[in-house]
């Protein structure tokens, strides 16, 4: 069968007629505009979440232990703040500090990613159950668990505790500036890596066992 083209090599008549698109029913038409509008909503509400501000250090902290508080030497240089404890082997010591969630989302601190404290190779973080600021009380009456929620534009305490067990020497010290948070946000988990108010350092030296 010999197939009608015109001049230019282009099919015509019934042969164009082949490449029309199909005829689609009203209601398809509907469901592949919802399944559009479905899938634009998710890729906005995504986006969204992504550009979510993170928790941020909202300025309050204390040692956690009244013998170390006691005993704290803060310094600052230049803007940075440190305090520094002496170390007490085989011991707990801890600290805590507050955070804000300046976010319209209600932010969900499932834990830490594994990293040192202080005086150990790993620390323990838990976030308080009620505002330190609102009815919480200031940090010690507080109760601390995992995982907790902070509602949007309030403010929670982060407590982290650890035994510290690293061998330090006489005139010594080692410290952290930073804490990275687990955090689960709209239905999506990610890393938040705040920073401490100041820098948290214990000193040297050891005192019994020790490792690292």
């Amino acid at each position: 069968m010999v197939r009608a083209v015109s001049s230019m090599g282009v099919p015509t008549g019934a042969a164009r007629r082949r490449f029309r698109w199909p005829r689609l029913g009203w209601w398809r038409w509907m469901l592949i505009a919802a399944a559009l509008l479905i899938v634009g909503a998710a890729a906005g509400y995504r986006v969204a979440v992504a550009v979510a501000p993170p928790l941020q250090s909202a300025g309050a902290s204390s040692w956690w232990y009244p013998q170390d508080s006691a005993r704290a030497v803060d310094t600052e240089a230049d803007g940075a703040r440190q305090t520094t404890v002496p170390i007490r082997s085989g011991r707990q010591q801890g600290y805590v500090f507050t955070v804000d969630n300046p976010s319209d989302w209600t932010q969900i601190v499932l834990g830490a990613l594994p990293g040192p404290s202080p005086g150990a190779e790993y620390a323990q973080v838990s976030v308080a159950t009620a505002d330190p600021y609102h009815g919480g009380g200031v940090f010690l009456p507080l109760h601390y668990g995992l995982p907790e929620s902070i509602p949007p534009h309030q403010t929670r305490a982060v407590r982290i505790m650890w035994i510290s067990t690293m061998c330090l020497p006489a005139e010594s010290s080692r410290g952290i500036g930073a804490v990275t948070l687990r955090v689960s946000l709209g239905g999506f988990t990610r890393t938040e890596n705040i920073q401490l108010p100041e820098q948290i350092n214990v000193s040297g030296p050891s005192q019994g066992p020790c490792a690292g």
